[in-house]
């Protein structure tokens, strides 16, 4: 994605954001809405000055230019992605084996079918890239 639509999907978190806002204090929307309205805006506007920054830096549109393109820093990213998913699975499993024997069955179905839903992600996932690759 260029750094243009970028700016504009910034622009549109910060609409997005400030009507959820809007929404809860007009007494249209409760604490979920506004909490969710409030991370948006301020993405929304961190966003937007790491683009503006970016266009107007040259030192700096060419320092992130380098690390977006640098083969190590995706090798690592895949990696760190590798890492926090097997970290997830065994935490989440391990969490449901918790609740299980606290005996809170809600939490223990949230949590396995967390660790379930991110090994189906993972089966898929190898399936299409097999296949694409």
């Amino acid at each position: 994605m260029n750094h243009k639509k970028r700016m504009i999907a910034s622009i549109c978190w910060i609409v997005i954001g400030a009507a959820l806002m809007g929404a809860y204090y007009a007494g249209m929307a409760d604490d979920y809405w506004n909490g969710m309205g409030t991370v948006l805006f301020v993405v929304g506007v961190l966003q937007m000055i790491r683009h503006i920054r970016y266009e107007t830096d040259k030192a700096y549109k060419a320092h992130v230019d380098v690390e977006a393109g640098d083969e190590r820093n995706r090798f690592i990213a895949g990696r760190a992605w590798a890492w926090a998913g097997y970290s997830y699975v065994f935490i989440a499993t391990a969490a449901s084996m918790i609740y299980r024997l606290a005996g809170d069955d809600l939490m223990t179905q949230m949590a396995a079918r967390s660790a379930c839903l991110v090994m189906l992600l993972y089966v898929g996932s190898n399936f299409i890239l097999r296949r694409k690759y």
